[in-house]
């Protein structure tokens, strides 16, 4: 893949010199019209999943300002009635302890809810608008565009656009909480609570707002319930990797969590929504389920909740499609352990010594007393408590918990050595660069050892992910843009889902190996307090055990039982990321096979160009059974179901769009670890940064004592990443961060009349520091002094008497 980041995924993309095969049955006039080999429109690829080609070669003027203007009243009236109407139907809604299907995906800010209210009144204004004058929805979003500034001005001021400036300190070294500020010409770039970004504009149904919901022949779409039980049937013992341990998917899941957290509606006085109850809310998208479904139909179910995604509109507040709202800051910065906005992260401190709360003699994140998260306690044990970290979803699982509570416990004790090493550092200065170092630590592992797992040699090189072996990465670019994409965060990034285990293991020398069932352990802390096991336990049982394969099989506690509230069932995640998809206006999966200069397939045919060229036959014919048109492959399904590519564990389509979001994470963030920018480390700081490895932050802060190398890589008893003695680890060295104090002379200071003396003391060097250069004494008056023969000079403490020669006058 050739060209910048900017250049593949905003401006177009030349695609391979090869025709696609017409395939039989589609109706003139629907067949999406970009070609490969031809140099694609951005603008186009937005009307392709719509109506197919446009008739209409000139784009209609844009609204008047008085329609604009007619628009956003109407809107404003529409908008509160609206509110009056969830008002009125809040009966339905329950606090999240009695949600069906509660999980802390739902935990969503009152931030995020204040900035929803305005874009809902923005979107509302320019589906008014172009209404009004009979656009079609093709031609929609290009419309909106052409509003002029004065126009939009005016209207932001009216809305109060929630995105404003923001005030920078431009002497801080150190990243803020909430991710502003990182780039200084444009410091919204990345901040929590701000827009996701998108490779290719949005495919709604209306064009604007509507989740797409037809095919390329106008018939409705499958069912993503129905998509998840013909194509990602049940994953068992056969579709194990071979290679990678259970820990790279809990290490993808902390790295999603990170750097996304997606804002979801939620009903009135912060209750949740019941979709089931009350579909016609405009906050609600529930799933279908057929009466015949040969899981949920056992239960009488007819419906699967499902809320749709805050809206918001870009980080411009202009009109146009809905966008979606990223709560967590958008850089891979240890914000799932910091936080993503400055009150969370104040909270997680201890403000002394720069460490963070910690509960249970040290060795357990804080309690979250009371129980603000809705976890599972168990009766007859008031000491266990769910947990508080950077990320409100760290109960999700043990799995997660154990992961989370490594990094805390890294940081403090990374935080107490540097205290150590400078006594002179006030809490403050220990906590920033203990943050400074763990940022670039999870970097750094995420890098070198994750990344190259899932996407393959070829592609780190390609999309230049590699760490330098040695030395700055000069490649910082303040005009690329680092914000999550939406597709990425929507579809891509979510593939780590299909290497979930039924079980998850707890194994330990002192802890008796346990499997419960996955659904067994949502939202469940208990097994992090046990004494015998703990953390060391859940961690072990993750690099000791297979992950499944990445393909389009799920095992059956996501698929069926996810966050089970009621005996016997839960929720369906396959189907959740289908629904999300079309929720977030994501384009169709043959469209990214285009913006990843890919040949889309015009039929179902597997293993070859024109087909379903990177499936394999069982595959192919799983999706032919569940959709009419290649077309119309949702994202997520289309790109799980790929064969992996040379290397890697994805197939070329998630590996195009994985990489290039990472791509953008290293390249537009100025304080990536290995950046030679105004924020960097030493370089002898950075050398010790890339000594850093997840078996050893592993070994620093449980009770194992032998660990595979590579954790992501599960020991085998081939002797091929077998287990080794922690302390055969390479280890960082802080002593690089003893601040070397250089010595700085005092002023002088009169002995006598003839004599001054300074001290090597503003500052006193210390053991890595510098010492003084120059004298500490200065004589003012030897040239001056009428001598006689052996008379004696004032004795300076410290130098030997001085008798002079007399002189003749």
């Amino acid at each position: 893949m050739k060209g910048t980041l900017e250049q593949i995924s905003i401006q177009g993309i030349t695609g391979p010199q090869q025709r696609p095969r017409q395939r039989p049955g589609v109706r003139p006039g629907v067949r999406p019209g970009i070609r490969p080999g031809n140099r694609v429109d951005i603008n186009s690829i937005g009307n392709i999943a719509i109506s197919g080609i446009s008739k209409i070669d000139v784009t209609p003027k844009a609204p008047s300002r008085k329609v604009i203007e007619t628009a956003l009243k109407t809107a404003t009236v529409q908008v509160r009635k609206d509110d009056r109407t969830e008002q009125s139907l809040r009966k339905f809604d329950t606090p999240d302890i009695q949600t069906e299907g509660f999980g802390p995906h739902l935990l969503t800010s009152l931030e995020a809810i204040e900035i929803s209210e305005n874009a809902q009144v923005m979107i509302e204004t320019a589906k008014n608008a172009v209404e009004k004058l009979k656009i079609d929805k093709s031609q929609r979003r290009k419309v909106l565009e052409q509003i002029p500034d004065s126009v939009l001005n005016k209207i932001k001021k009216q809305t109060r656009c929630p995105f404003g400036a923001v005030q920078c300190d431009p002497t801080n070294k150190y990243r803020t909480a909430d991710g502003s500020c990182n780039n200084v010409a444009n410091p919204l770039w990345g901040k929590s609570h701000t827009p996701f970004e998108r490779f290719i504009p949005s495919f709604y149904e209306d064009g604007l707002d509507d989740p797409r919901a037809t095919d390329v022949f106008g018939d409705p779409l499958p069912l993503a319930r129905d998509i998840s039980v013909k194509v990602h049937t049940v994953s068992d013992s056969t579709t194990q990797m071979n290679d990678l341990s259970h820990f790279s998917m809990e290490f993808g899941q902390f790295v999603s969590h990170d750097i996304q957290m997606n804002a979801l509606s939620k009903g009135q006085y912060l209750s949740n929504l019941n979709c089931c109850a009350s579909p016609q809310r405009r906050n609600c998208f529930p799933i279908p389920l057929p009466t015949n479904d040969p899981f949920y139909s056992t239960f009488n179910r007819t419906c699967m909740n499902f809320v749709r995604a805050l809206a918001t509109t870009n980080l411009e507040c202009e009109l146009g499609p809905r966008q979606q709202l990223n709560m967590n800051t958008h850089y891979l910065d240890g914000s799932a352990v910091y936080g993503s906005d400055k009150a969370t992260a104040d909270s997680l401190r201890e403000f002394n010594g720069g460490r963070l709360k910690t509960s249970t003699n040290n060795q357990l994140l804080p309690k979250d007393i009371p129980n603000k998260s809705s976890c599972k306690l168990p009766a007859g044990n008031p000491n266990i408590k769910c947990f508080l970290a950077g990320d409100p979803r760290v109960n999700q699982q043990p799995a997660l918990i154990a992961l989370q509570t490594i990094w805390m416990l890294e940081h403090n004790r990374i935080a107490k050595t540097l205290e150590q090493l400078n006594g002179d550092w006030v809490d403050e200065k220990v906590y920033q660069e203990t943050r400074k170092i763990v940022s670039a630590m999870i970097q750094h592992v995420t890098y070198n050892e994750y990344l190259p797992h899932i996407l393959g040699n070829q592609q780190m090189i390609d999309l230049d992910l590699k760490p330098k072996a040695s030395g700055y990465f000069t490649g910082y670019d303040p005009t690329t843009k680092p914000q999550i994409r939406n597709g990425f965060s929507a579809a891509a990034f979510r593939f780590g889902h299909s290497m979930v285990r039924q079980r998850l293991a707890y194994n330990g020398p002192l802890h008796s190996n346990q499997s419960p069932l996955l659904h067994n352990e949502f939202l469940k802390p208990d097994k992090i307090y046990d004494a015998n096991g703990g953390i060391s336990s859940v961690t072990r049982g993750l690099y000791e055990e297979f992950s499944q394969k990445v393909d389009r099989k799920m095992t059956k506690e996501l698929t069926e039982r996810l966050f089970e509230s009621i005996h016997g069932f839960g929720g369906d995640l396959a189907a959740v990321n289908v629904q999300r998809g079309r929720d977030h206006g994501i384009a169709s999966y043959n469209i990214w096979r285009m913006v990843c200069e890919l040949t889309p397939a015009d039929d179902f045919t597997a293993g070859i160009t024109g087909g379903l060229e990177h499936h394999s036959t069982v595959e192919a014919l799983a999706l032919a059974n569940t959709y009419s048109s290649p077309w119309d492959i949702d994202l997520f399904t289309g790109g799980v179901s790929e064969t992996p590519i040379p290397g890697g564990k994805v197939g070329p389509t998630f590996a195009c769009m994985i990489g290039l979001q990472f791509r953008a994470l290293k390249f537009g963030d100025r304080f990536f670890y290995e950046s030679n920018t105004d924020v960097k480390f030493t370089p002898t700081q950075l050398t010790e940064i890339k000594k850093t490895t997840m078996a050893k932050i592993i070994c620093e802060n449980t009770n194992i004592n032998r660990i595979p190398k590579d954790v992501f890589r599960k020991t085998t008893t081939s002797n091929i990443n077998p287990e080794i003695s922690c302390s055969s680890l390479p280890e960082v060295i802080l002593q690089k961060w003893k601040n070397c104090v250089d010595g700085g002379w005092s002023s002088f200071v009169k002995k006598n009349r003839c004599v001054k003396m300074r001290v090597c003391n503003k500052p006193k060097p210390n053991s890595c520091g510098k010492k003084c250069v120059g004298s500490p004494v200065q004589f003012t008056c030897l040239n001056n002094i009428k001598t006689r023969k052996n008379r004696k000079l004032p004795n300076i403490s410290g130098l030997p008497n001085i008798r002079r020669k007399n002189r003749r006058g």
